[in-house]
């Protein structure tokens, strides 16, 4: 177990009408093995009981902190701000959503990989991720592996075109360091999910350490943003990736980053594949030659199906 650390994690949990799953959560991360941590809970005006509940746990805990927004920002806004004010007073942020549970060795576990990272890449932008264990509305296990549910298999290395097609860096289990708060500000205005936003950033400018083994049980159900958004990818749109405004976000990528010429060129590539406009095979071409896709044949031939068709 470590005792130690030179600042306190910085736990930023954005809520929103979170009466429902609230409490596990926080039993969960107060149940960490590592406990050198602040959480802050930044409620998104919420009208429930979820600031109720907050200021219960308040009452015993001393390291919990409230934020209330007096109007509603959405969850990408929110965790911005969150990051902001989090970012000017620790070296670590990690993110956490309400409806999730975390295994007790979730901090501990996501700090000693981030630990290492910066040894090796000192004043770098660090991000550590980590698979997830699949959970309905009642906490039945739905899948072991959220990896190996959605074919995700990111390299050890440096893979922005993977980051900029499907991913795979959920934003509920990430832990960055202070370099890549400050680099990743502020989000760009088109932006529809804060975790494409953080991997891209620090795929491009930092290193990345991926996590096989599962550190939450990441809960499926009606209400969760981030997996209805995934489900959407191929079902109802003319080619994955177009539905959540990439190409504005990458067009303001291309414009405010200094960009070395391979990762420009990869990301100008992607853009292009976004343009509906552009001939269809130029788009599968693109797709294939810069390995956008999943590496599931299934998964590479429905997209292929239903761009062709469209």
């Amino acid at each position: 177990m470590i005792n130690t650390l030179p600042k306190a994690i910085l736990i930023a949990l954005c809520t929103y009408q979170g009466e429902r799953f609230l409490v596990e959560q926080l039993e969960s991360i107060l149940a960490q093995t590592y406990q050198a941590f602040n959480l802050h809970i930044f409620d998104d005006a919420s009208t429930d009981a979820s600031i109720k509940i907050v200021k219960k746990y308040q009452k015993t805990h001393n390291n919990i902190h409230l934020h209330q927004n007096k109007h509603r920002l959405g969850f990408v806004k929110n965790f911005e701000q969150a990051i902001k004010i989090l970012s000017s007073k620790s070296v670590y942020i990690a993110l956490c959503d309400q409806d999730d549970i975390w295994h007790r060795n979730k901090l501990e576990t996501s700090y000693q990989a981030l630990s290492k990272l910066e040894q090796e890449n000192p004043n770098m932008p660090c991000l550590v991720h980590s698979d997830l264990t699949m959970i309905d509305e009642t906490g039945k296990q739905l899948s072991s592996s959220f990896f190996t549910q959605k074919h995700i298999e990111l390299p050890k290395g440096k893979s922005l075109a993977k980051i900029l097609g499907y991913n795979g860096v959920m934003g509920n289990t990430i832990l960055m360091n202070h370099q890549l708060a400050q680099r990743a500000l502020p989000f760009p205005e088109s932006l529809k999910y804060h975790d494409y936003w953080l991997a891209l950033v620090n795929e491009a400018f930092g290193i990345r350490k991926t996590l096989d083994l599962p550190l939450i049980n990441y809960r499926i159900h009606t209400l969760n943003a981030s997996e209805n958004r995934k489900s959407q990818e191929i079902k109802d749109q003319p080619s994955p990736f177009t539905e959540d405004n990439r190409r504005k976000t990458l067009a303001y990528f291309l414009s405010h980053y200094d960009l070395n010429k391979k990762d420009r060129t990869t990301i100008t590539a992607f853009y292009d594949y976004l343009d509906l406009n552009k001939n269809k095979l130029t788009r599968l071409l693109l797709l294939l030659k810069y390995g956008f896709l999943r590496n599931n044949w299934y998964y590479r031939f429905r997209v292929l199906r239903r761009i062709l068709r469209y």
